[in-house]
């Protein structure tokens, strides 16, 4: 009787083995399916973990011990978190963005979290490998080696700053009378005065008191709640009440054009025009929408986002033109009975 060749016999555990290893690494990751498990144990006690970014949390969420685990605890909405990283991981055919964070407080709650439930307040958010995260000095994307404990954190990505410029020469007037509040609530937040002038014409054409159908309202069209959010996100309490106020509700929506600049600056990879890109998109149609988006291999955006994004960028490209086919446009697809509104307001 014939034999089998020695290396027959370990082809197949060998074999096996593999498809077992496959099947572990493709697994959906619990966070993506936000599975929540009543809290099992102490939480984790943060150490000396660098934070990136700070942020809050929209919704409540379920916090794992590691992307592939199921949550192990539970944080309510307006949970204040210190965030030091992000990973991606392949779910099915999508892509999904997971935070590293840790909780303030006596008891400090560490794992991971879905980052479209995250409002990043503050810094950028670093890619890292949660494979070497096991101390909390995990390794930066394309670095050879973790950091040793000793070592100094390593640094962050910046947020990429828009340059700055003046206003363009084409924007009507019913949106340059309001030029000293857009100058102003751009130099707090940091981002650039013509975006902040651009969006406000698009939302608005300068109409203080326009009001959308769904309740957004205002130079800005701030929703009611995420008015509130962005007054507890820069702690200005009075904005919470006084936000139909034209100078507040610019500065609203200037810390909110702020929070998708830093949520969307990784992403961006150093493009300014792909960063206003992807504010556009956050800005109309959420950020959660927009980071599904992203996971998805860039799945298509609703067509009211994607005219918005060509509005606001093909603006933003002709900033420092003396006239602008989008802002034309924008015009005739029913942009002037805001800039009629707005002047018969004055």
């Amino acid at each position: 009787m014939r034999q089998p060749h020695p290396a027959s016999r370990l082809a197949y555990p060998l074999l096996l083995a593999l498809i077992l290893l496959s099947a572990t690494l493709d697994r959906p990751p619990a966070l993506a399916r936000e599975v929540s498990r009543p809290p099992s144990g102490s939480p984790a006690v943060a150490s000396d973990l660098p934070v990136s970014a700070r942020g809050l949390l929209l919704r409540p969420v379920g916090v794992a011990p590691s992307p592939w685990a199921a949550a192990s605890a539970r944080l309510a909405a307006g949970t204040e978190l210190a965030v030091n990283g992000q990973t991606r991981l392949r779910v099915g055919l999508r892509q999904v963005t997971v935070y590293r964070v840790a909780t303030a407080g006596p008891a400090i709650v560490q794992g991971w979290v879905a980052g479209d439930a995250v409002l990043l307040r503050s810094g950028t958010v670093p890619l890292i490998n949660p494979r070497d995260d096991a101390d909390g000095r995990a390794e930066r994307r394309g670095a050879g080696v973790a950091p040793s404990a000793s070592a100094p954190a390593p640094p962050t990505v910046a947020v990429m700053r828009i340059a700055r410029d003046d206003l363009p020469a084409w924007l009507p007037e019913s949106v340059r009378r309001w030029e000293a509040p857009i100058a102003d609530a751009a130099r707090r937040h940091g981002i650039a005065p013509s975006l902040l002038a651009i969006v406000v014409l698009v939302e608005s054409g300068g109409w203080s008191q326009a009001i959308s159908p769904a309740g957004a309202y205002g130079l800005t069209q701030l929703m009611p709640a995420t008015a509130a959010e962005m007054a507890a996100a820069t702690g200005r309490n009075e904005a919470a009440s006084g936000w139909r106020d034209p100078v507040i509700n610019i500065d609203l929506g200037a810390a909110y054009l702020a929070a998708q600049s830093r949520a969307f600056a990784v992403d961006a990879k150093g493009d300014e025009r792909e960063q206003v890109r992807l504010i556009a998109a956050a800005y109309n149609g959420g950020p959660g929408r927009l980071r599904r988006s992203l996971d998805s291999w860039n799945a298509p955006l609703p067509t009211e986002t994607q005219r918005y994004q060509r509005w606001v960028v093909g603006m933003w490209d002709e900033r420092r033109s003396d006239q602008s086919q989008h802002f034309e446009e924008w015009r005739a697809a029913g942009g002037e009975r805001l800039l009629v509104a707005a002047s018969a307001a004055d």
